[in-house]
């Protein structure tokens, strides 16, 4: 994955970062943290997951991010809607880029509609960050309680079904009280890999 390639070169350009307070000298461990979350934010604004939910649109909205040795990313994003004072809405991002058991994950419960988005939106940008070769989304969906809402949950649930550059494999859907869990499979169209094994990439998206 580019990113990393990316981090580790910034690593290095950044080997030398020291605390703002010259009197007061990070301990190792302190040293550590801080260039972790440094570098986390650098990863962050590079590859492209600060625009999923971008301050232009989401002015309150926050970021922490930190970037592991030898290696490994996590973010944590906490989203207020527009003219809200607190919220509950949040995304986070945890990568582990070891050949042998790469992995992606990205779990959100940010409402789309509130800025006219859909979720398969979502779910084809962060797509395009990570690039995976398949993944997997899970989906919690309230269900409609007449006619004119099944319908409408039916065309937003079909569109989940088309992801560019991937083909669905998989969609299996579990009735729950009030609600359904719609988990979806995607391979890339030119995947030429076998079946999921444990550690692959996924996605995880609670709307």
């Amino acid at each position: 994955m580019s990113t990393w390639a990316s981090a580790s070169k910034t690593s290095a350009d950044h080997s030398g970062f020291t605390s703002d307070t010259e009197d007061e000298p990070l301990s190792f461990s302190q040293e550590l943290s801080t260039e972790g979350h440094t570098l986390g934010a650098v990863v962050t604004e590079h590859c492209g997951l600060a625009d999923v939910y971008p301050s232009s649109k989401y002015p309150d909205a926050r970021i922490d991010s930190y970037l592991f040795t030898p290696c490994g990313y996590s973010a944590n994003g906490v989203v207020p809607m527009p003219g809200e004072a607190e919220s509950t809405h949040y995304w986070t991002v945890h990568v582990t880029p070891e050949p042998q058991c790469s992995y992606a994950s990205f779990e959100t419960n940010v409402p789309t509609w509130v800025l006219g988005r859909q979720t398969v939106d979502v779910v084809q940008q962060v797509v395009g960050i990570f690039k995976p070769g398949r993944f997997s989304v899970t989906l919690f969906e309230a269900r409609g309680e007449d006619d004119v809402g099944n319908k409408a949950a039916a065309k937003k649930d079909k569109r989940m079904d088309f992801v560019k550059g991937y083909r669905r494999v998989d969609r299996i859907v579990h009735d729950l009280e009030g609600y359904e869990l719609v988990f979806r499979y995607f391979e890339r169209e030119d995947w030429k890999g076998g079946s999921p094994r444990l550690g692959e990439r996924s996605m995880m998206l609670d709307t």
